[in-house]
């Protein structure tokens, strides 16, 4: 404990000039712990260390009451194809409206290439002078068009779920009677020619002009207008396809785009997407399952649900995403966040407007935090497990600044300063080559660290979780697509969103069986053999999970592998052609 003569200016001044010098003409060896200090914003700290001899605990923590079974929100689950469950996320009208602003898209570049979409002024520009129905990606509207229908939508989508499950280096490699794809080249021409195929994809439309709305300067009101159908929807069936759980995550994933006419782009040189479009989620934490999505526009950012309330004005963008996604659900969910969005009054508004609980890393630059008290050299070259703790006593707040590999700020409203230990290392010298020879001895050591820290560690990972299976190599529709319009880039990014929701939930029912290749070619085989435009039906596709048959004594044999045609390139006129039959493992 401090003497009084210098505890009593810390109080009374409230960090003020002379109680930092103050503290600052102590000895060393006296350190300003079990002290209660003022900050800016009205809060008051009490303090302590690993060391001190009593921890500040939260109050019993209220039961979490979810809104029914945590989990996947559509009944007869069990029972559903995958295309049933996927149709959960994208429905049939989805892909009809976009069938006809296709159609009325192209009908618009037939009559006036230049005044097709008026606000594509930077598209202009960047053909440097060129005519633009002359550009390369703009010089096809002498082919004939053929209205699009909702069969050939559902048709020409299924074809690039399969060109994602089996990529090549290009689209016309697909049709390549050289190569093999997800669906040999036979059956590509059958379903779909080249031509038609890339027609579509160039006049893909999903907003009508007459939407896009701009201000007095010419100065569009909302960037993502022409995929805003498509976000409205995510927003509304991802959430109301899930029943939210305790635990959740909030940060952002990136849907990668490199080029310069975005308005929308990010770069984020720590990240591995350098170059994207940042989309902020929110995640179970346990399945990774995404049910609150938001574009992010940069700064000025605004969410339609907060624009007219006056209170979310004087606050951050991180506060007041994290605030929309709280608002969305019940009483005492728990959110984890990273040091982007974690503010001591965030953390404050949480509980008292939502009665929600959060814990994140935070910046050492928070307004409202005793950091001079906090942080010190002496803390900097302490071992690991060392820490700093505060406690406000009137808005329940902890916060701990722990020595890991780094100094780590870590704030929450659910879950105290007590500590706990930690296991780190083993598994080989290498994951233990960067550890100090002084703190271990063998391959595992453990030390100390707040209570708060485990949680954070456990519960973080649902947004991570999810933005690897959406960018996952062979799953990914976003990756295998390559597109002039950042918009489509975004579209695409959506559409493997909604791909991912729609397999976790498929998932859920059997874990061990439903793996992520099988919804895959389900959803694929399903939507290429559709029969909309002749009989309205999925057509002659097998909508059940086939039945698996009872366990033998004697395992059955072997059901041979399909043959797999393939013709060698001729190099001669007169050389003949060897048919070779080459056998396909099984996939699964």
């Amino acid at each position: 404990m401090l003497p009084e003569e210098i505890l009593r200016p810390l109080i009374e001044n409230e960090l003020s000039d002379a109680g930092i010098i103050l503290a600052d003409e102590v000895n060393n060896e006296i350190k300003i712990w079990d002290a209660e200090v003022s900050c800016r914003g009205g809060y008051h700290w009490v303090m302590g260390d690993v060391n001190s001899h009593t921890f500040a605990n939260p109050p019993c923590t209220p039961t979490f009451v979810p809104n029914g079974t945590p989990g996947p929100n559509i009944p007869g689950l069990a029972s559903m194809h995958a295309i049933e469950v996927l149709e959960r996320f994208l429905p049939l009208k989805f892909w009809a409206e976009f069938s006809q602003e296709t159609n009325a898209y192209r009908e618009r570049c037939q009559q006036n290439p230049i005044n097709a979409d008026p606000d594509e002024q930077e598209v202009e520009i960047g053909l440097n002078g060129q005519p633009y129905a002359k550009a390369a990606w703009k010089c096809d509207y002498d082919l004939p068009w053929v209205p699009l229908s909702l069969g050939q939508t559902l048709r020409w989508f299924g074809m690039n779920v399969g060109m994602a499950i089996r990529p090549r280096n290009n689209t016309a490699a697909h049709w390549d009677a050289t190569k093999y794809g997800c669906l040999t080249p036979d059956d590509y021409s059958k379903y779909m020619s080249r031509n038609r195929f890339n027609l579509i994809t160039k006049y893909m439309y999903l907003n009508h002009a007459e939407a896009h709305h701009f201000d007095g300067n010419g100065k569009l009101l909302n960037p993502y207008h022409k995929v805003q159908p498509l976000i409205d929807l995510c927003k509304q069936t991802w959430y109301d396809n899930w029943t939210i759980d305790e635990f959740n995550s909030v940060d952002e994933g990136k849907v990668q785009y490199s080029g310069t006419m975005c308005p929308v782009r990010s770069f984020d040189p720590d990240k591995p997407i350098k170059h994207g479009i940042k989309i902020i989620c929110a995640n179970d934490s346990k399945t990774g399952y995404c049910w609150g999505v938001e574009p992010y526009t940069g700064a000025g950012h605004q969410i339609a649900e907060q624009k007219d309330d006056a209170f979310y004005d004087s606050l951050t963008i991180g506060e007041r995403l994290v605030l929309y996604f709280a608002s969305k659900s019940p009483s005492y969910t728990s959110f984890i966040t990273d040091r982007w969005y974690t503010t001591p009054r965030l953390c404050e508004y949480m509980f008292d407007k939502f009665s929600c609980f959060l814990t994140g890393t935070m910046m050492a630059n928070k307004v409202g935090m005793p950091w001079n008290f906090l942080l010190s050299w002496d803390q900097l070259n302490s071992d690991r497990g060392y820490y700093t703790w505060c406690w406000e006593r009137q808005r329940n707040l902890w916060a701990i600044v722990w020595k890991d590999r780094n100094v780590i700020p870590i704030i929450s409203n659910r879950y105290g300063v007590d500590p706990e230990l930690i296991e780190r290392g083993g598994g080989g010298k290498y994951k233990t080559a960067k550890l100090k020879p002084t703190n271990v001895q063998y391959g595992r050591y453990t030390f100390k660290t707040g209570k708060m820290v485990r949680p954070y560690n456990k519960y973080m990972g649902g947004t991570d979780m999810w933005d690897k299976l959406r960018m996952a190599l062979f799953y990914s529709l976003e990756a295998v697509t390559h597109c002039h319009k950042w918009w489509q880039k975004l579209f695409w990014g959506l559409i493997d969103g909604a791909l991912v929701n729609a397999y976790i939930c498929w998932r859920s029912v059997d874990p061990t069986r439903r793996t992520h290749v099988k919804f895959m070619l389900a959803v694929h085989q399903a939507l290429v053999n559709n029969s909309f435009d002749e009989t309205g039906t999925w057509g002659a596709v097998s909508m059940r999970e086939p039945q698996t048959a009872a366990k033998r004594k004697t395992p059955s044999p072997a059901t041979p592998p399909h043959p797999i045609v393939m013709l060698p390139k001729v190099t001669s006129p007169g050389a003949v052609k060897h048919e070779l039959v080459v056998f396909a493992k099984p996939k699964y």
